[in-house]
């Protein structure tokens, strides 16, 4: 089936990607990422562990990054 969507014969659709996605055991922005700026392992983990925070450690990070002035309760 890969084929006929390589090849112009059929659309790729949610459904689909979420089967490749889940083939590759990829997110599904990783299909679309431009080869030129890809994403590394470290970068990987970065977001992994960032995901994984609670939402007032996100925060926190968030107002170290870019500087947003937010209240971060404890």
């Amino acid at each position: 089936m890969i084929q006929y969507i390589e090849n112009g014969q059929r659309q790729l659709t949610p459904k689909w990607m979420e089967k490749i996605e889940s083939a590759l055991g990829v997110e599904p922005w990783m299909l679309w990422v431009d080869p030129k700026t890809t994403v590394d392992e470290k970068d990987r983990e970065i977001l992994s562990r960032y995901r994984a925070l609670p939402d007032n450690l996100r925060a926190a990070v968030d107002a170290i990054l870019f500087g947003e002035q937010k209240d971060v309760a404890k």
